[in-house]
């Protein structure tokens, strides 16, 4: 039962409430709770891990804040997940990607080392990341990645100017990426993104910033992506029949 694996840390600097919302986003994630499912009560859930309501209330106001939850007067919290599909951002190989568009890819590696922050281990790799038009390189990302080296051992040796780091991760390792928990940021270019994107000090970029994790929830990359100004969004979701509740008397 993956709810029953997941346990409170009560001596951890992470607040119990903080805690919570982690473990039930998860489970939202992971369809444990599936669109449209009812969390359980509050009560069930401050039976379940010994904390008070006001400790549950916090973590279920965080997941409302949040867009995954709905919490219905007189009915409970209700989950209401609108799945996000996006054109570039889908675990898959931006080679491949840019294929699709009859484009010639080009990818340079700018940094490729190991690194340990936290005393854990990382492979950063940093990779400038475009296509080729008319003999022209226009870069359109700049990625900056710190890959969990116990998970990852070896994963140096490969040659990321013409590998895809997702199709090794799923050929040679045999991960699988599951989801990944990123925001977008506005930013203003620094002496590197001004020279990969040739931009001056005045033109906004926009930064992925997060983690991607494995079935198990354990964190597998840190992610930090710039792009380019002439990098387009293509954003679908499906939007569910708005539900309309009575209130319970």
């Amino acid at each position: 039962n993956k709810m029953e694996a997941h346990m409170l840390d009560r001596n951890a600097n992470v607040p119990l409430y903080a805690q919570i919302y982690r473990i039930l986003k998860q489970d939202i994630i992971s369809k444990v709770y599936e669109n449209g499912d009812m969390l359980p009560s509050e009560s069930q859930l401050m039976k379940k891990y010994n904390v008070t309501r006001t400790t549950i209330r916090k973590a279920i106001s965080n997941l409302v804040q949040e867009g995954l939850v709905e919490t219905i007067h007189g009915k409970g919290t209700i989950v209401c997940l609108r799945e996000l599909n996006y054109n570039i951002w889908n675990f898959g190989s931006f080679t491949d990607y840019i294929r699709m568009y009859n484009k010639v890819p080009v990818s340079i590696v700018l940094k490729n080392e190991i690194v340990t922050i936290d005393d854990i281990q990382y492979f950063n790799l940093v990779r400038a990341r475009g296509i080729k038009n008319d003999g022209e390189i226009q870069f359109l990302t700049l990625d900056d990645s710190l890959i969990r080296y116990d998970i990852f051992p070896g994963i140096e040796k490969y040659d990321f100017a013409v590998e895809s780091f997702y199709n090794v991760m799923r050929a040679e390792y045999k991960i699988i990426p599951n989801h990944v928990d990123i925001r977008i940021v506005p930013t203003m270019p620094n002496e590197i993104t001004k020279k990969i994107f040739k931009v001056d000090n005045n033109t906004p970029l926009l930064r992925a910033e997060g983690s991607l994790y494995s079935e198990d929830n354990i964190e597998l990359e840190k992610i930090r992506l710039s792009y380019s100004p002439s990098m387009n969004f293509n954003i679908v979701t499906k939007v569910g029949e708005r539900r309309e509740y009575g209130d319970e008397i």
